[in-house]
């Protein structure tokens, strides 16, 4: 300890913007963070943000997008889908039905049927397309239907009596129709198909790229899977000679499982350095499958396009496209796919290799792409981000969140429900790196503190009161769908939720002043603030002999029209940064602890910094 000075310099805090620690005792954290609170059980800074200065303001508060809510239950999916033109239409998946939205109009339904449950969406070529577990749909902009899957035409050259020929396009996933491509002899009048047992759907048949007609032209004999061209009310006859001058399109039911696509979770284009695919995985069915569509062509997923990355038991959670990789995270392990050609055969695959095999993913939607950096949680090791995906180590990954995880008789992200974990969202807000389980947010500023190695620099904040299954941000404008009930908010810059009086909280770490040993008394405390409109600021000091309580009303010099609230306006102004002059008077203390906060609508929480003036009395007696 140092020697006793004649007169000590206050104690300051120029930065209170170092976010929340919760592994750490009181006394130990940094000086600018805030611990956790053992008397609320929760982080000692609640609903606040940086004020980009080194001080804190209240986190933005939201408001309905529209008014009436669309039932009880979440909304399971929001999108703003943008067409080339510049067009932009959000759409929302609530119950079993999608709307279109805009403004702040009331959503209109567009398709029903759907199931309900949370599902997959993506835009390609201008097309919405929605897989939700049971049926694949699509949306451009007038009309929502069930898609109509590309029929591959897998035979070409192929006598009528169906010897010969070559193999040429795959059968499709996601249909049970398929075409062949024959060649004309001008003398036979029986075409054998390539599978049996036709569904009753009609066969449809050119002849040098003429339609014939079933019934008319030709008969069916579906058992045997034959067209007869001797039959119908105005038989055709033989086909001419030719070269794939007839072509047979049929369907037999059951001849592939649409499910292998329709129940997958998770989605990612990716075609190597470009998004020329659309990559799927998350089907329970088979969970270390991912699959993919044909070059450009969502509506065709060729039945060996797919690939199992490591052990099934280790089940695929999700998808990330990062620079010329598709990072597949599973539930215990880690792994890349790559675009590979082969010039020799002028083929391309996509080959897969491990990355990590100590650590996963079992929070599917706590995956973003955060500063150049793939960001996930780990319901029992909390957040974690990948470092690199060059090469297969162990180091590859760290934690992100040992300040907020847990710590001993301090609760914390770890210790929320583990259905509320595996359910969490999260988000990208420009700022943080938003993780919600269930109406908490521990929420990354990762612009204050980017990723330098090390977990103990970052500043994570919490809020309360935000219950956001899914999330979407259009041009600035962050908007969220309820877990519970058929309603979007959008954040904007007010200080209340929905009407609702946003609690902002701030407490510092338990302060000694480095001498711990001494009893000391505290005289005066100053602290800036720069508030918005008049108003409240609630102090709590905590010491070892109990608390103390003190009201401070504010009048502000600073003017934003956008967070304005006339019942709280006043004419009186102040020049500077309020400063603001505490007389507490607490004698032979050994520790000193103060709290800012402000629980009233449409009032901010700013705290600029801190200075404590102090004295010692003598030294602790054993």
């Amino acid at each position: 300890m140092p020697e006793l000075p004649d007169e000590l310099p206050p104690f300051e805090l120029l930065r209170i913007d170092l976010g929340i620690n919760v592994r750490d005792e009181h006394s130990q954290i940094g000086d600018g963070q805030s611990p956790y609170s053992s008397s609320t059980g929760r982080p000692g800074a609640l609903n606040v943000v940086s004020d980009g200065k080194g001080g804190i303001k209240k986190r933005n508060g939201y408001t309905k997008v529209y008014e009436t809510s669309l039932g009880t239950g979440a909304i399971h999916g929001i999108w703003d889908y943008l067409k080339r033109s510049g067009i932009v239409t959000r759409i929302i998946h609530h119950g079993t039905k999608l709307y279109t939205q805009s403004g702040s109009d009331q959503p209109v339904e567009i398709l029903g049927g759907v199931a309900d449950t949370k599902g997959v969406a993506f835009t390609y070529n201008d097309i919405f397309y929605y897989i939700d577990g049971t049926q694949y749909w699509q949306y451009n902009g007038t009309s929502a239907e069930a898609v109509t899957p590309y029929t591959p035409t897998i035979t070409t050259d192929r006598n009528p009596d169906g010897t010969g020929g070559a193999s040429n396009e795959e059968l499709n996933q996601i249909s049970d129709r398929w075409k062949d491509s024959f060649s004309g002899d001008g003398v036979t009048t029986t075409y054998l198909l390539s599978f049996t047992e036709l569904s009753a759907t009609e066969v449809i048949v050119t002849i040098d790229g003429a339609t014939k007609t079933e019934n008319t032209h030709f008969t069916v004999n579906r058992t045997n899977g034959t067209v007869d061209f001797t039959g119908g009310t105005s038989p055709h006859g033989a086909p001419v000679s030719g070269t794939n001058n007839v072509v047979i399109q049929a369907e037999k039911i059951g001849l592939n499982d649409h499910s292998f696509i329709k129940k997958c979770k998770y989605v990612s284009l990716f075609g190597g350095k470009n998004d020329t695919r659309v990559f799927l995985t998350g089907n329970l069915d088979y969970p270390a499958t991912v699959y993919w569509c044909d070059i450009d062509n969502p509506l065709y997923f060729p039945v060996n396009n797919y690939n199992d990355i490591g052990s099934s038991a280790d089940f695929n959670v999700g998808l990330m496209f990062q620079y010329d990789m598709l990072i597949v995270l599973k539930h215990n392990s880690i792994w890349r796919i790559e675009y590979e050609f082969d010039s020799s055969t002028n083929t391309g695959t996509f080959a897969s290799y491990p990355l990590n095999s100590g650590i996963g993913c079992d929070m599917p939607h706590s995956i973003q792409l955060v500063d150049n950096y793939i960001v996930f949680c780990s319901s029992t090791k909390g957040p974690q981000i990948i470092e690199s995906t060059d090469i297969r180590t162990e180091k590859n990954v760290r934690s992100l969140g040992e300040l907020i995880n847990k710590g001993p008789g301090r609760l914390g992200l770890l210790d929320e429900s583990n259905a509320d974990l595996l359910a969490a969202t999260s988000f990208d807000d420009g700022t943080h790196y938003v993780l919600c389980v269930g109406s908490k947010c521990w929420a990354w500023d990762y612009k204050k503190s980017p990723w330098l190695g090390s977990a103990d620099s970052l500043v994570w904040w919490y809020w309360d009161n935000i219950n956001a299954n899914c999330w979407v941000q259009y041009q600035g404008v962050i908007v969220f769908g309820d877990r519970d009930n058929g309603l979007l908010y959008k954040f904007q810059e007010n200080k209340n939720d929905d009407g609702v009086a946003i609690n902002g909280v701030w407490r510092s770490k338990l302060l000694h002043f480095d001498w711990q040993e001494w009893l000391k008394t505290i005289s005066l405390v100053f602290f800036r603030t720069n508030l918005v409109n008049e108003g409240n600021i609630m102090i709590t000091v905590y010491n070892d002999q109990g608390t103390k309580e003190f009201t401070e009303t504010i009048t502000s010099n600073s003017f934003n029209w956008t967070t304005f609230d006339w019942s709280n306006f006043t004419w009186a102004v102040n020049v500077f940064d309020p400063v603001l002059r505490l007389k507490i008077k607490l004698k032979k203390i050994k520790y000193f602890q103060i709290e800012f906060s402000n629980n009233t609508l449409n009032q901010d929480l700013s705290i600029l910094d801190l200075k404590v003036y102090y004295s010692l009395n003598r030294k602790v007696k054993s």
